[in-house]
């Protein structure tokens, strides 16, 4: 795991960034119009899956249609309010648009549903993160650590936010138990130079 400097890079880098689903083929009418899995509302409207609507939004999102893929991602919300992607997904949106706070209050009415999903924990600490909010961070990387406490992943994000707070010596410790020495110290490195510290992030480049 290698973070450059850049906003969206180091974004990206940080282990999950915003997790979605994997898209699969087809076009949105022929899914929805053979969907197995659709039920019926009171007034005997058909009711997508959730598994048909999150394919429709990937389509729409891969042929650059946001303004669709938000309104099919609402709807997901709306009538399957148990979908932990569907949440995912329209903040990743929100955060395509540079919509960053909207995209945090996505991600906290996901939490208001699924309070212990660690990818929904931690795509929230990311959003912080990339706010530069590193204590709002560092507070939920811990949730997401709690949530899921063998993935090796929020506890990398956690030490990054430590990291940019300057709590070099538990980002350490924390990137040690999450990532080789050499990725450790390369993303302290990393770090170090973003805070303006270059003799130390010279130092961590060296251990690297």
């Amino acid at each position: 795991m290698k973070p450059v400097i850049s906003k969206l890079g180091f974004f990206a880098s940080l282990c999950l960034g915003l997790a979605g689903c994997a898209s699969t083929g087809g076009s949105p009418d022929a899914l929805e119009s053979s969907d197995p899995e659709a039920t019926f509302d009171i007034s005997g409207e058909r009711v997508p899956s959730a598994n048909t609507l999150l394919t429709m939004a990937h389509i729409l999102a891969k042929n650059g249609n946001d303004p669709q893929c938000e309104i099919v991602l609402r709807k997901l919300i709306e009538s399957h309010p148990d979908c932990g992607e569907a949440y995912n997904e329209l903040a990743e949106l929100c955060m395509r648009q540079d919509r960053s706070e909207e995209a945090a209050r996505v991600v906290e009415h996901g939490l208001e549903q699924l309070p212990h999903d660690p990818v929904l924990w931690n795509n929230l600490g990311m959003i912080q993160l990339l706010r530069e909010d590193y204590e709002a961070a560092v507070e939920v990387f811990t949730s997401a650590c709690a949530a899921s406490p063998l993935d090796a992943r929020p506890r990398a994000n956690l030490a990054s936010a430590m990291a940019m707070q300057g709590r070099l010596e538990e980002a350490e410790s924390l990137y040690m138990q999450a990532l080789s020495r050499k990725d450790a110290y390369h993303n302290l490195a990393v770090l170090c130079r973003a805070r303006g510290e270059h003799e130390r992030a010279d130092w961590y480049r060296e251990l690297a």
